[in-house]
C-alpha cells in the first residue's frame, strides 16, 4: 500500500449541544437562522430548542431513540436537529422528494418513534402520507408543522424545559441514509464527535461568522454538515432557501449578502450559469464557494471571474469531509483535482489486483472517528471499514507530486472493455469541456466483441446542436482511442436522484433497456 501521512491535531471531546450553547451565550443576539421574512437569533433558537427537546421528552424520547423529520429546509429542522443533540436522540432526516415506498423502507429500518412533518409541500400533502406510514409503523407520535416556517414546533404540551443531562461525545446524532442506487439505502450512523469534523474545514479556511447559503435536503450529510454544523461551529447565519432554485439563490445571495456556498453540486451551478441574471447579479459579498464532484473548466473559469475563491472537496457521508483544494489554486486545477487531505485525515493509496502498473488505485481514508456503522447491518459496515479503522471509499484515485489527490472514477463503475479499463468520470469530465455540452453520462453496455463497450448520454448547452462525430472528434484529441464512446446519444435530461445527483442506474436502463443487472455502487458525487 502506498500511505499519504497526515497529522491528527485530535478531536473534539464535547457534543453538539455543548457547542452550541457557547456560541448561544457568547452571541445572543446574532442572527442563527433566516428564512424568508423569518428571523431567527442565536439566544432565541437556543430558547426553541429547548423548547422542542422538552416537547419530545414528553412524547417519550429516550437517548438512543430515533425522531424522523420529514421536511424541506426551514428553521424548525434546526430546532429539532438541536433538540435531538440535547436530548442524546437521533435525528432521522427525511428530504421531501421521498415516495411511500422509500418512507416505508427507512420507517421499518431506522424505527423512529416520532415523526415531525410539513404538512404539504409543492403540492405533495405529505401530512396523508405520514398518517398512512403511521398506521404501519407503530409510531408513537406525528407532530405536524405549520404551513409558515419559523415559530415553535408545535407540541400539545410542553414542560418549560427538558431534563438535562450530559451526552457523550461518542454518542450516535444523526441517522443518513445514503442514496441506494445499488440497493436498499444504508442509514450511516454520525455521532457528535463525528459531525464535529467538519471544524477541520473550516480550519483549512477560517472564516468569523459567515452567512452560509443553506438548501441542501436534510437528508443529506451536506445539509447537517456543511450548512447548519458549520454555521454553529463558526458562529455564522443560516440563509435557508426551501430547495435550490437559481433565481431563488441568487435573490438570496444578494439580499442576504451570502458569503459561504459550500458542497455545491455540478447540477446547481449548471442551472446557476444559465439564469439570465447570472452575470448580472451582485455576488459581491461571496467570498468562497466550493463544489462536490467534478466540474468542466468553463464553468470554474467563469465562477473564478466573479468569487474571490473557488474550489473543490470531495467527502462520503461516512466520514465527511476529506480533502480541500488550497485557497491559490487555478480553476483549471481545481476541475482536476479534489485537494490535499484535511488536518485531521489519513488516505492511502491501494493497489487494485490485476490492474496494469501506475494505474489509480482504491482510496481508503482513516479519521478518528468514523462513522459508527451502518444502522442495524454489521455486515455492510465490516465490508466498509477493515479491522485497523481503514474506510473502503470503493473511489479510485491517486496523488500528484503537488500533495493533491486526483480522483479517477470509481472501481465498481469501471468499464472492461477489450482488456482495457475505463473510467465514466474520466470520458465525462472530457466531454463537459466542449462548448455546447451541459452535461453527460457514460455507461457500460454489452458488446459481443469488446464483452463491454462505454455509451454515452448528453445533454446539449442551450443554443448548440452538437453531432455524435462531432463529439467522438473532439474525445479523440484529448482522450486515448480506447476510452471513445461507441455511441453518443442526446436527451434533454439525465435522470437524477432524490438528492438532484446523477441515477447511474438510469442513465445504465436508458442506454441499455435491457440489463436488468443490479447497478453499480454510487460513486461520491451521488452520495
Amino acid at each position: 500500500m502506498i500511505d499519504q501521512p497526515h497529522p491528527s491535531p485530535g478531536t473534539s471531546n464535547t457534543s453538539l449541544w455543548d457547542v452550541f450553547a457557547r456560541r448561544a451565550a457568547a452571541h445572543p443576539d446574532r442572527e442563527a437562522v433566516v428564512h424568508g421574512s423569518f428571523r431567527c437569533a442565536y439566544g432565541e433558537l437556543r430558547e426553541q430548542a429547548e423548547r422542542t427537546a422538552a416537547g419530545l421528552e414528553a412524547l417519550g424520547v429516550c437517548p438512543g431513540d430515533r425522531v424522523g423529520m420529514l421536511s424541506y429546509p426551514r428553521p424548525e429542522v434546526v430546532a429539532v436537529y438541536l433538540a435531538c443533540a440535547r436530548l442524546g436522540a437521533l435525528f432521522l432526516g427525511i428530504g421531501t422528494r421521498v415516495n411511500e415506498k422509500e418512507l416505508d423502507y427507512i420507517l421499518t429500518d431506522a424505527t423512529p418513534s416520532v415523526l415531525v412533518t410539513v404538512e404539504r409541500f409543492e403540492g405533495t400533502q405529505f401530512g396523508a402520507l405520514v398518517d398512512r406510514a403511521a398506521e404501519r409503523h407503530d409510531i408513537r407520535a406525528v407532530v405536524r408543522l405549520g404551513d409558515e416556517p419559523g415559530g415553535p414546533v408545535p407540541f400539545e404540551a410542553v414542560p418549560a424545559r427538558s431534563v438535562a443531562r450530559p451526552v457523550d461525545p461518542d454518542a450516535p446524532l444523526s441517522l443518513v441514509y445514503t442514496s441506494g442506487t445499488t440497493g436498499d439505502p444504508k442509514g450511516a450512523v454520525v455521532t457528535h464527535r463525528g459531525i464535529l469534523t467538519f471544524s477541520a474545514l473550516l480550519r483549512h479556511t477560517p472564516v468569523e461568522a459567515p452567512r452560509i447559503l443553506s438548501l441542501m435536503p436534510i437528508d443529506h450529510i451536506g445539509g447537517q454538515g456543511n450548512e447548519v454544523v458549520s454555521a454553529i461551529l463558526s458562529g455564522g447565519t443560516l440563509v435557508q432557501l426551501p430547495r435550490f432554485e437559481a433565481g431563488a439563490a441568487l435573490d438570496a445571495i444578494e439580499q442576504e449578502k451570502v458569503t459561504l456556498w459550500q458542497g455545491v453540486i455540478q447540477t446547481m451551478l449548471n442551472r446557476l450559469m444559465a439564469h439570465d441574471r447570472f452575470e448580472t447579479a451582485d455576488l459581491g459579498s461571496l467570498e468562497r464557494l466550493w463544489w462536490v464532484g467534478p466540474l468542466p473548466v468553463s464553468l470554474a473559469e467563469r465562477l473564478a471571474a466573479r468569487i474571490p475563491v473557488v474550489g473543490a472537496s470531495y467527502g462520503m457521508t461516512e466520514i465527511g469531509c476529506i480533502t480541500m483544494t488550497d485557497r491559490d489554486i487555478t480553476p483549471a486545477e481545481a476541475t482536476r483535482t479534489v485537494g490535499k487531505p484535511l488536518d485531521d485525515i489519513d488516505i492511502r493509496i491501494e493497489p487494485i489486483p490485476g490492474h496494469r502498473p501506475g494505474e489509480p488505485g482504491e482510496i481508503l481514508v482513516r479519521r478518528n472517528p468514523l462513522m459508527h456503522g451502518y444502522w442495524g447491518k454489521p455486515d455492510k459496515t465490516a465490508e466498509a471499514i477493515t479491522p485497523t479503522g481503514w474506510l473502503r471509499t470503493g473511489d479510485l484515485g491517486y496523488f500528484e507530486d503537488s500533495g493533491n489527490l486526483v480522483l479517477a472514477g470509481r472501481s465498481k463503475l469501471l468499464i472492461r472493455s477489450g482488456g482495457y479499463n475505463i473510467s465514466p468520470m474520466e470520458i465525462e469530465q472530457a466531454v463537459e469541456n466542449h462548448p455546447g455540452i451541459q452535461l453527460a453520462a457514460v455507461a457500460a453496455v454489452p458488446d459481443p466483441d469488446l464483452g463491454e463497450a462505454a455509451h454515452m448520454l448528453a445533454v446539449p448547452a442551450r443554443g448548440h446542436a452538437p453531432t455524435e462525430e462531432e463529439v467522438k472528434r473532439f474525445l479523440r484529441e484529448r482522450l486515448s482511442s480506447y476510452k471513445i464512446p461507441k455511441s453518443v446519444r442526446f436527451c434533454d435530461q439525465l435522470p437524477f436522484l432524490a438528492n438532484a445527483k446523477l441515477d447511474r442506474r438510469g442513465v445504465q436502463q436508458m442506454l441499455d433497456p435491457r440489463s436488468d443487472s443490479p447497478a453499480p455502487v454510487p460513486s461520491q458525487e451521488e452520495r
